[in-house]
């Protein structure tokens, strides 16, 4: 018996069936990985945009609850709607402990009381309109180390007692720029009875609202109106207080 061999090749029907298969099930793997690209972007973006808001919140919160009067320049905290400024005990670097003979040159001394501060920073778009770039943060050392030589009657000093301290508000302010993140900031002050939108006077308010967001508030809404995404805080500060009478200033008990 005999067997005619059968054609084992592909008819051009077949080729062209299986290109487009394979073409539509590669297109739809791209789509897929492409979307899931574009979601992952999305969700780490929105986490970089929730971190640097919760970090901004956290460092101002505790930058406030160290925030003193201070007597020396008659300030406590100065502030507005759109920026505030106060005097704030803080932590010296770590040359502050170091031994001297760790560093060839002299360490210049840290002072604990900076005048700290936060604003928006403004800029200007390719067609010279104003817009938000970012959060900032302000420092003033009230401290600043002086070197003379000679004492208060023009003797010779000890090398150990050249260097002195002057207190001087009107120095040079450090400017950080601290995230892009931050396009919103508001706050509001409490003096025991309601909540005010400036504080000055040399004294501390006894809480300070703060309000921060991605989005900046456009010009003609308030708060109650913006359907943006914001966080809010209210922040106790327990060497502030104003109380009914509204007299400023502590309080004899240091506060309430």
């Amino acid at each position: 018996m005999t067997s005619r061999l059968k054609n084992s090749g592909f008819t051009l029907f077949e080729v062209i069936l299986a290109v487009s298969l394979t073409a539509g099930i590669l297109t739809g793997m791209f789509t897929l990985y492409s979307q899931a690209m574009k979601t992952r972007d999305r969700v780490n973006k929105d986490m970089d945009i929730l971190l640097s808001n919760r970090l901004v919140m956290e460092h101002i919160t505790r930058e406030l609850r160290a925030g003193m009067q201070y007597d020396l320049l008659n300030m406590g905290l100065n502030g507005s709607v759109e920026t505030a400024e106060w005097v704030s005990a803080q932590i010296p670097g770590p040359q502050a402990w170091a031994s001297k003979s760790m560093f060839k040159d002299s360490t210049a001394p840290e002072t604990d009381i900076q005048i700290v501060g936060y604003r928006l920073r403004y800029g200007t778009d390719e067609q010279g309109q104003s817009v938000i770039e970012g959060l900032e943060r302000t420092c003033r050392k009230v401290l600043l180390p002086i070197s003379s030589a000679k004492d208060d009657e023009g003797n010779d000093q000890p090398e150990e007692d050249v260097t002195k301290f002057t207190i001087d508000a009107g120095i040079a302010t450090e400017v950080e720029f601290i995230t892009p993140q931050v396009k919103l900031l508001r706050f509001r002050y409490w003096d025991g009875n309601a909540w005010l939108t400036s504080w000055s006077g040399g004294d501390l308010p006894g809480a300070v609202e703060i309000t921060i967001g991605p989005t900046a508030l456009p010009a003609d809404q308030t708060l109650d109106d913006f359907e943006g995404e914001f966080f809010q805080r209210v922040v106790y500060i327990s060497t502030g207080f104003k109380n009914s009478a509204g007299s400023s200033g502590l309080t004899s008990e240091g506060g309430e």
